[in-house]
């Protein structure tokens, strides 16, 4: 589902747990949504920040390691706090990074599944409607979840909530538009 972080800069959790939970689905069939409060509060081993950001590769370390809970066991709050379930039953075998800009190696990536992605935040504020293209030079600096491609655009789920963009998402002109293509990353259950 489209999620809200909030004033939390919790992206690239979202990010990650997004992209486990369409793994889970495809490999397992299992319809999970998965706790990032506790990436927020218990990942700063792995090199996470909390609310002040962090990497998905890292999440998906932890994840490897520790496991997750779901959502419902230990929700979101949009604050960094003190870590209250290290574990979980939900775990990443692996994961693969995409060569840094690499939009056929995103594309390959994309036809397993949902894709970790980082965007150019800035650029994408005002978007309502329509494909964006961004200007460039451009800046990764968001986390996001690749669900699509044709022809036209890659769609892009932000977690920004339901009215922001089209329903959540944005579609972004082919090729490397706001750095779609320079850090990506797919679990592997």
């Amino acid at each position: 589902p489209v999620r809200e972080e909030g004033s939390c800069g919790a992206s690239y959790a979202y990010a990650a747990l997004s992209a486990i939970e369409g793994q889970l689905l495809i490999k397992k069939k299992l319809n999970v949504t998965l706790s990032w409060q506790q990436i927020l509060d218990c990942s700063s081993s792995y090199g996470n920040n909390g609310c002040s950001g962090g990497l998905m590769t890292n999440c998906f370390n932890y994840a490897h390691d520790k496991g997750l809970t779901t959502e419902a066991a230990y929700p979101y709050t949009a604050t960094t706090g003190k870590c209250k379930i290290n574990t979980g039953q939900y775990k990443v075998l692996s994961y693969t990074e995409v060569p840094a800009g690499s939009c056929n190696g995103l594309t390959n990536a994309l036809s397993q599944g949902p894709v970790s992605i980082a965007v150019d935040a800035f650029q994408i504020q005002s978007y309502h409607s329509g494909i964006l293209k961004c200007k460039t030079p451009s800046t990764a600096s968001s986390g996001a979840l690749m669900v699509g491609q044709n022809d036209t655009a890659w769609k892009v789920q932000m977690n920004f909530g339901r009215t922001w963009g089209m329903e959540g998402y944005i579609y972004l002109a082919p090729g490397n538009s706001c750095n779609v293509c320079d850090y990506a990353c797919i679990p592997q259950i």
